[in-house]
């Protein structure tokens, strides 16, 4: 192993141990420290850690899946950010679909903080806020209507 490269082993190592990292998140931090023209051995790298198991997009997603329905974000938001990292809307919704009642539990927990009164522009607001989270807007609907039905009829 070439000095370079062991030196690239041992720090794409220490940003693996602070968290997990997807193949091209890896691959960029370490073109932008090594400013390394040659992306083969960057992908040399990479390769080893994966052999290894010491990186996997699969477990970033896990991860960063569940941290993102943490913060209550919607599924599309989350394919979003996970597509900026190189992980294919496939991978993340595969993912998505194990966490389906998470994802429609935090759209009733934000409808239930978020939702003042029942006029057009509260409505209106609440659903753009919603959106921005990255819920469907027949979703949002949907869930909006069963509130609504409940706050009328109590």
């Amino acid at each position: 192993m070439q000095e370079i490269e062991k030196e690239m082993y041992d720090s794409a190592l220490r940003l693996l141990v602070i968290r997990e990292h997807s193949e091209l998140e890896l691959y960029n931090k370490l073109q932008r420290k090594f400013k390394c023209p040659d992306s083969g051995l960057i992908h040399s790298v990479i390769n080893k850690l994966i052999s290894q198991d010491y990186l996997s997009n699969k477990r970033y997603v896990e991860s960063r899946v569940k941290g993102l329905l943490a913060k209550r974000n919607g599924p599309h938001h989350i394919i979003q950010k996970l597509s900026i990292v190189g992980i294919s809307s496939t991978e993340a919704n595969a993912e998505l679909v194990k966490y389906q009642d998470i994802v429609t539990r935090n759209l009733e927990v934000l409808i239930l903080k978020k939702f003042k009164d029942s006029t057009f522009e509260a409505k209106s607001n609440l659903i753009k806020k919603l959106m921005n989270k990255g819920y469907s807007l027949d979703s949002i609907l949907k869930k909006v209507d069963e509130y609504l039905a409940k706050y009328e009829s109590s």
